[in-house]
Order: C-alpha cells, then structure tokens, then sequence
C-alpha cells in the first residue's frame, strides 16, 4: 500500500509541477481544466491511501470514503439538477424568449428525459438498453468536457483577478434600443474603470482604456462611443485617458483591431481585455487562437444569467474544437449501433 501511496503522491507532484509551468508560461489553455481535474484526482487518491494506513482500519476506510464519494456526486447531480431547473425558470421569465436563452431549458428538458429512460431501462429490448449504455457514455463524456472547461475557468479567473496592465480594453456588446449601454455591457465598463481607478491609486497614473465594438445594422452609434460616453458621464472617467476602436463587429476584430492600436499608439502588444464573467475564458482562448498577447478579467454577471450564458460559451468552445468533438462522439455512436445490432440478432 506503501507503494501505491508514494506513486499517486508522485503523481500528484508531477501533475501539480505540469501546471505551474502552464501558469507561466501561458494560462490560456482548454487543457488546463483536465490537468486540474487530474490532480484533484490524484490528491483524493493519496490522501485516502495515507488515512488508510495511519488508521489502520484496512479497506474498510477506502470502502467508506468511495461510498462517501458516491454519495457527494448523487446529491451534487440533485443539486445541479434542481438548480438547472431554478435557472430556466429565471431565464424563462426575466429573459427574451430567443434562442440563446432557452438553452439551458431545453438543456433541462433534456436531461429530463433521459432520467426518465434511465428509470425504465431495465424493461426496455436489450438492444435498446445496449445503444442506452453508449447514449450514457456520450452524455458522460460531454460531462467531462463540460466539468474541466468549468474548471479551466473558474481557475483562470481566479488567476487574473487582480492581473494589472498598462492598457485595458472593453469588449463591445448589443446596445439597447440601439444607443444605450445594457446593464451587463455596464458591469463590464465598470470593472475596467474599477481596476484603472485602483491603478491610478497605487502609481498615481490612469491606464488607457480602449473601448472596442462598432456599429451594428440597428444601433445609432458605435459601441465604442457609447462604453466611452458612458464611463465618462457615469463612472467620471478622464475623457484623456480612453481609446475608441469602432471597426469590430466579433470578438476576433475586437482582440485585432485592438492589437493594432495599441500597437501603433503605444508600441506595446499586451493588454488585459474585460468581458462578462462568463465569457473571460473563452475571449483568453480566442485571443491565444489570433496570436494576441492579452489577458481578460471579468465584469459582475447575474448567476441566473450567467449559468445559460456560460452554457452558450461551452457550446462556442466545443465548435472551435469540433472535428475533435464529432470524431468522438461519431464513434461512439457507430459503437452503439453496432454493438445495439448484434445484441438484436446473436443471441
């Protein structure tokens, strides 16, 4: 047991060393979340074989802490569930009725249904409860995906929280009634402005604030315009002491357009960007995917709201690595079926 011990504590290491190297030498990365969820892994695993032999109590110790285990991931799953149900109905009846916003409902509908054949599995053909095993294993892994990009996230966030650069930039967002700056689109500008005032405290120098978004088909300004009005006017931010960038209509024009003024004013190529909480980790990985030197911090998003937007921001990751994706998914499927005909037809 000794052995064992000393190979998941190793592990645990290697995995912790792997990384603090990530850290480093760049954070945006869509495999940090599995790294992290390695090691959480290996640190239960270690942990459990040290109380098992400083407590003596044999396996019965090991016994207790997986049915322990199992009981936390059943009543997290009641939780997720419950709380998957919450926030489609806040999203339902506080939220516009489009597409975008009913993602998490029928994410609940969803999962719904496929509690409901779970629990009737065992009377279903036992081809249908062969092609259910790999129905399990595609949801699974989609669970994986979803739980390490969580990850990934939640710690990236953590990492920038006080992350502090020369020039900030505001990623543009939908202008209500095609001239006012939207609550959320506000937190953003606020975090920024936030982070810029705390600068000036500590060196007693404003940083540069960029705002980046154009003009869409159905607004009368720019986004820029509006961010820049805004902190100005609301958040009495030195007019001196902004940028407008009102060329980008995505996020890739807003990491570019950006880039290359501040590259031409400043003569400098990193910033830190600032988006809704939700969409940080992504922005990061897009800004990596473009070549862009540029880290983001995150403005206050709603949890209601934040839960069926974070849902869309792993939809978004998941077709910026789709072939990756499909390719797994697509074989399990070829899988189930093959293995659901053979099941139908030897007996």
């Amino acid at each position: 047991m000794i052995w064992i011990t000393l190979i998941l504590g190793l592990a645990f290491l290697a995995v912790l060393w792997r990384i603090r190297q990530i850290v480093r030498v760049d954070a945006r990365l869509l495999s940090l979340g599995s790294w992290l969820l390695l090691d959480i892994i290996l640190a239960a695993g270690t942990i459990t074989f040290i109380l098992l032999m400083i407590g003596g109590w044999g396996w019965a110790v090991f016994a207790l802490a997986l049915a322990t285990g199992i009981v936390i991931f059943l009543l997290l799953n009641v939780v997720i569930y419950f709380a998957l149900a919450f926030f489609s109905w806040q999203i339902w009846r506080k939220e516009y009725h489009n597409l975008g916003n009913l993602l998490l409902p029928f994410a609940f509908l969803a999962l719904s249904i496929l509690n409901v054949l779970e629990f009737y599995r065992t009377s279903m053909p036992a081809w249908l409860q062969t092609g259910f095993v790999f129905v399990n294993l595609i949801s699974w892994y989609l669970t994986w995906l979803l739980v390490t990009f969580a990850l990934g996230a939640m710690f990236y966030a953590r990492l920038m929280k006080k992350r502090e650069a020369d020039v900030y930039v505001v990623l543009g967002a939908g202008l209500i009634n095609g001239h006012e700056v939207s609550r959320l689109l506000g937190n953003r500008i606020k975090a920024a402005v936030d982070a810029a005032n705390a600068k000036y405290e500590a060196t007693g120098k404003y940083p540069i604030i960029v705002f980046s978004g154009g003009k869409g088909g159905d607004e009368q300004l720019s986004e820029a315009q509006a961010m820049q009005t805004y902190a100005h006017e609301q958040l009495a931010y030195p007019l001196e002491q902004t940028r407008i960038e009102d060329r980008s209509r995505t996020t890739r024009e807003n990491m570019r357009f950006s880039n290359e003024l501040i590259e031409q004013e400043f003569k400098q190529s990193e910033f830190i960007f600032f988006t809704s909480e939700y969409h940080v980790f992504r922005a990061a990985l897009q800004a990596r995917q473009f070549g862009v030197h540029a880290n983001g911090r995150g403005g206050f998003t709603p949890w209601y709201f934040r839960t069926a937007a974070f849902l869309r921001e792993f939809i978004a990751v998941l077709s910026m690595h789709k072939a990756r994706v499909m390719a797994v998914i697509g074989a399990l499927t070829i899988l189930g079926l093959v293995f659901s005909i053979m099941t139908a037809f030897i007996k």
